[in-house]
């Protein structure tokens, strides 16, 4: 980082400013959950954390290992472990004890392979029910699919509910307003289904939702 500062490259002043604007913009700290897939930097990781930022989003496990070892106390995978990503995973959260990761799922196969290698690890999975809110790249719509899969992962022995994963990527319209209107629109059919999870009588810990434009 000192070098790259030197070469003109990094200039942390700009990076905290823009950090606290972004908190202003959210309404507190509390609020946000910065993916770390633009900057992959351990330093602005330690820079958000000094400014009370707690929770992190990631694509891959290298950046949830570079985040956690940043001192992240929070970490939510944001792309669905599959494969050797599932064992991983669980060795990062044997790794980074003091750090709480999560993943997100769309599919009761996945979900059903997290639970075994829960069961073969000793350590329970919180796992976040990816909701397809108009991007079309992951997730699974909201209705009865959806709600099937989310009582699943609050049943499931080995994993736990930690509420609903939404995000909005494909909304880069300049038009405030018209953003927002969009924005409204995609996220009507999640704010529906979490009415209905919690009509059902199952918890919603937090959502996650929305990128910068949104």
């Amino acid at each position: 980082l000192e070098r790259l500062m030197q070469d003109g490259r990094i200039h942390p002043a700009r990076i905290e400013e823009n950090i606290r604007r972004m908190i202003g913009i959210a309404g507190g700290a509390a609020r946000l959950r910065p993916h770390v897939k633009t900057h992959k930097t351990a330093e602005i990781v330690r820079l958000q954390l000094q400014h009370g930022i707690t929770r992190f989003k990631c694509s891959t496990i290298a950046e949830a290992e570079m985040t956690a070892a940043a001192g992240a106390p929070d970490v939510l995978l944001a792309m669905q472990p599959v494969g050797p990503a599932i064992a991983r995973f669980f060795a990062l959260k044997r790794a980074f004890a003091a750090t709480a990761f999560g993943a997100i799922v769309d599919s009761h196969e996945v979900i059903a392979e997290i639970a075994i290698a829960a069961a073969g690890s000793g350590m329970d999975a919180c796992l976040w029910l990816d909701v397809n809110s108009g991007m079309n790249r992951t997730g699974i719509a909201p209705g009865a699919e959806a709600m099937r899969l989310y009582r699943l992962i609050h049943e499931t022995k080995g994993v736990t509910a930690g509420g609903l994963h939404a995000y909005d990527g494909h909304i880069h319209e300049p038009d405030a307003a018209a953003r927002a209107s969009q924005c409204d629109r995609g996220y009507a059919p999640v704010q529906a289904m979490i009415d209905e999870i919690v009509h059902a009588g199952l918890p919603v810990p937090a959502v996650v939702a929305g990128g910068s434009p949104t």
